[in-house]
This record gives C-alpha cells, sequence and structure tokens, in this order.
C-alpha cells in the first residue's frame, strides 16, 4: 500500500514538473506577459503529441554586443548623460532594471544602439558651437 502511494505521488510530481517547464517556456517566449497555456499533458502524465499549428520558431541570433559592453555603455549613459536617460533605455527594452536587462541577450544590440544614440551629440549641438568660433 506504501509502495502504490509513493509511485502515485511520484507520477503527480512529475506531471507537475513538466507543466511548472511548460509554464516557464511559454512565459519566456512571450517576455514574461502571462499566456493560456494548454495542458501539456494529459491524465496519464505523458506528453500530449504536439501539432503542427503556429507560426515556425524564429531562429536565434547571437547578438552583436556582449553582455559586458552594454552594461558598460549603460553605465556611461548614466554618467554622461544621466540616470533618468539610462533608466528609459532600459525600460524601452521591456527591462525593470540594468540587471534585468543584462539577462535578454535578445535586447542587448537595441539597448546598445539607444545608449549610443543618447551618447551622441544632437546635430543642432554642433551648428551653435561652430557659430560661436
Amino acid at each position: 500500500m506504501i509502495e502504490e502511494k509513493l509511485d502515485l505521488l511520484t507520477k503527480e510530481t512529475v506531471a507537475l514538473r513538466k507543466a511548472v517547464e511548460a509554464n516557464t517556456a511559454a512565459l519566456g517566449a512571450t517576455g514574461g506577459a502571462p499566456k493560456k497555456a494548454a495542458a501539456a499533458s494529459d491524465d496519464s502524465g505523458e506528453d500530449a503529441p504536439k501539432k503542427g499549428r503556429g507560426r515556425p520558431k524564429k531562429e536565434e541570433v547571437a547578438p552583436e554586443h556582449d553582455k559586458d559592453e552594454v552594461d558598460a555603455i549603460i553605465r556611461r549613459v548614466s554618467k554622461e548623460v544621466g540616470k533618468p536617460v539610462a533608466k528609459k533605455i532600459i525600460s524601452d527594452q521591456g527591462a525593470d532594471d540594468l540587471a534585468d536587462l543584462l539577462t535578454m541577450p535578445a535586447k542587448y544590440d537595441a539597448a546598445f544602439a539607444a545608449a549610443e544614440a543618447a551618447l551622441e551629440p544632437e546635430e543642432g549641438d554642433e551648428a551653435e558651437e561652430e557659430d560661436d568660433i
């Protein structure tokens, strides 16, 4: 009788673990937004066969810039331009803070480009300086 209960608990634990993994994968695919989740397994605890619906997955492209480059340029923006600008760049990428952004490799290039743009002087600033000479 104890063996039967242990076997049942083991099956339920495996089914719950699979459900958690499926939910985690679904949240990761949507960038953390809640999504209606279909049951990934049937009552027997086995994986349901996957159907060929939906869009094909995009190939993951390695970002041009790495974690250290993004960290450095965002910190530079914070120091040279101001913290509000750095925070805006981070939030525009869907991250709460720099540490959160650094866990999103798909956002590295966009964040780096936005930070570079924030560091570049505006065209009007250069024209005004030339007129003073």
